[in-house]
């Protein structure tokens, strides 16, 4: 069973090549915990490439991208809300597009922007981590003035009087405080 944001050695192995290792970027898995998309590099990160990993069988296949994702500043993948497609986000901006897959021959039949987000598109984005592109991060929001139960620890008076008058002796030498 897969799960989202969890990079289990099988998973890495299914994508590794011969002699060289796939940095994954994010991971997804779908529902049932049966599949799951991949996005990554080898070596260039001007190639980021998509995997479908399944469970049953342990290994990924590639998605043929063409050159779709050439210079594409690959951010999150993760699964449409149909269980086939796949969204992907831009780590540099929020623009999010819609990738729907051929999955009869592993290749991107549409790829287009999307205008508008779904509540279940802004959850799955706070969701999936990026590994590589931390600032692709959901990061929530500062609390409010009032919100925050323990911002009042520390700006409280201390209670205690303390009388500084007194003789200390700090190695071997008295200091008045």
């Amino acid at each position: 069973m897969t799960k989202t944001n969890e990079i289990t050695p099988e998973i890495q192995k299914s994508v590794n090549r011969k002699n060289l290792d796939f940095a994954i970027q994010s991971i997804d898995a779908n529902k049932a915990g049966t599949k799951a998309v991949l996005v990554g590099i080898y070596e260039d990160p001007d190639f980021p490439e998509m995997f479908i990993y399944s469970a049953k069988t342990g290994k990924s296949r590639k998605i043929n991208s063409g050159a779709e994702f050439v210079d594409f500043p690959m951010g999150k993948a993760f699964w449409a809300e149909n269980g086939k497609d796949v969204y992907v986000n831009r780590y540099d901006c929020d623009s999010l597009y819609l990738v729907e897959i051929d999955t009869k021959n592993y290749k991107i039949s549409s790829f287009h922007e999307i205008q508008e987000k779904s509540q279940y598109v802004e959850e799955k984005l706070k969701e999936v981590t990026d590994f590589i592109w931390s600032d692709n991060n959901y990061t929530p929001p500062p609390l409010a003035p009032g919100d925050n139960p323990y911002e009042k620890c520390g700006s409280m008076p201390f209670p205690v009087e303390i009388d500084f008058s007194t003789n200390m002796t700090l190695g071997g030498t008295t200091a008045r405080h």
